[in-house]
């Protein structure tokens, strides 16, 4: 009998954090951004994604795709990111140039605010 209740409980507490871990449980959407990944002029990426309330960029990208980040270059403006699905990059030979509609993103995805319709686009570069 305990058994079982163990079994239970943990069987719901795993559903629990799958729903979760997907979206925002019962939340609706308060928008959604374009995000477009691009390499050596080749885009990898061009899809709309909602957001949430409280969603920073760095929620959206880590809830639908691959991504990598490192606090190592960050200092004040939030995680850098280095990787997103298969583009990957080192921070010193390469990395992701982020604008937003265009303007150049000053700040790390964790500190990007999300505004419905916006572009966010990643597009790996090499230091000049």
């Amino acid at each position: 009998m305990r058994f079982k209740l163990i079994v239970s409980l943990v069987a719901l507490l795993c559903l629990g954090a799958a729903f979760v871990l997907i979206e925002p449980f019962g939340a609706e959407s308060e928008g959604a951004i374009r995000i477009i990944v691009q390499e050596n002029e080749t885009v990898l990426v061009d899809e709309w994604q909602d957001f949430y309330e409280g969603d920073s960029l760095y929620d959206v990208l880590k809830r639908h795709y691959d991504i990598e980040t490192s606090d190592r270059y960050a200092s004040q403006y939030g995680r850098t990111l280095l990787a997103i699905d298969e583009v990957r990059t080192d921070f010193e030979s390469s990395f992701i140039h982020i604008s937003v509609d265009g303007t150049r993103a000053t700040r790390g995805i964790d500190h990007i605010p999300l505004h419905d319709g916006s572009e966010y686009r990643f597009e790996v570069r090499r230091p000049r």
